[in-house]
């Protein structure tokens, strides 16, 4: 591959996004980052590792939360957003040392003024969607439902207060892609043949 691409993945919850992402790392021998951002944000800004997680991903609400428990005279971030910004250098220094998959965390947006990221949302149907979770949470079909909802909901709020646009929508994204058929290699490979395509016009 001849651009040295940053690819990003958005997903919905049990649609097997991280799989892809880890697949696709592999293949192309490049790092992967997603929970692993958390532990390079605790060691660049101070902040707990603990605090992180629990902000991580996190909906608008909790910004809006934190502002009201912030005094109104105080020059003090409000957490959430804190632990945002954050998150946001980390990514962007991530994204300059080279080629890398970063899942989540509008990692899109946060590099919208890369001209080398390949930005995918992996997505499928409810019911591959709701065994996947099943079988990896060891939780029944309704607790499945409940988590599926709840998750997709508050990416939905995270992405579309921080970044201004619409989680989930094609407009947001390089590439869209439906994995109730297909494997996280197979997912992998249409990404790589879409990023050589780009690359080649």
């Amino acid at each position: 591959m001849d651009k040295n691409y940053i690819f990003t993945i958005g997903r919905q919850f049990g649609s097997g996004g991280i799989a892809v992402g880890k697949t696709l790392s592999a293949k192309l021998g490049i790092p992967f980052y997603d929970s692993e951002i958390l532990t390079r944000v605790a060691q660049e800004s101070g902040l707990c590792e603990d605090i992180l997680k629990t902000h991580d991903e996190k909906p608008a609400e909790s910004v809006f939360y934190s502002s009201w428990i912030t005094p109104f005279h105080s020059t003090e971030l409000p957490l959430g957003l804190k632990v945002f910004l954050a998150q946001f250098n980390v990514i962007k220094n991530i994204a300059s040392e080279g080629p890398c998959v970063i899942v989540g965390r509008c990692a899109d947006y946060v590099l919208k003024d890369f001209d080398n990221v390949v930005r995918t949302f992996i997505y499928a149907s409810t019911e591959t969607r709701l065994k996947n979770i099943m079988e990896r949470q060891n939780v029944t079909e309704k607790q499945a439902r409940n988590m599926m909802h709840k998750a997709d909901k508050t990416r939905t709020a995270y992405y579309n207060y921080f970044t201004e646009k619409e989680w989930g929508k094609p407009e947001s994204y390089d590439l869209m892609l439906d994995t109730t058929l297909i494997s996280p290699e197979s997912a992998a490979d249409v990404i790589i043949a879409y990023s050589l395509a780009r690359n080649s016009k």
